[in-house]
């Protein structure tokens, strides 16, 4: 089945999502993302939302400002420390 292309659609939402040292918050490599619904959530990385890393449709983008401009995702979402539990204690279960 030569030229076939598996097309993964999904939908991302109401989740609070902080990235580790690769700063890489979200990774979609494939050409298309089409039907994709990323939204509603809360991304965070300490060294700031300019620093965060994304990959979409192929592309590395730095900064969730630019992401969002370029994947046409995430309108609703926003950049912001999620409140932990007790993160000194690496408790980080999200308070209400």
């Amino acid at each position: 089945m030569d030229g076939v292309q598996l097309l993964i659609q999904y939908k991302i939402k109401q989740n609070k999502m902080v990235a580790g040292s690769s700063k890489l918050l979200i990774s979609n490599p494939f050409k298309q993302s089409n039907g994709n619904i990323i939204n509603n959530n809360v991304y965070y990385l300490s060294d700031g939302e300019k620093e965060t890393r994304w990959i979409w449709e192929t592309n590395e983008i730095k900064g969730f400002s630019s992401y969002k401009k370029k994947s046409s995702q995430d309108s609703k979402s926003v950049f912001k420390k999620p409140k932990f539990k007790n993160e000194s204690k690496r408790e980080l279960r999200l308070t209400k």
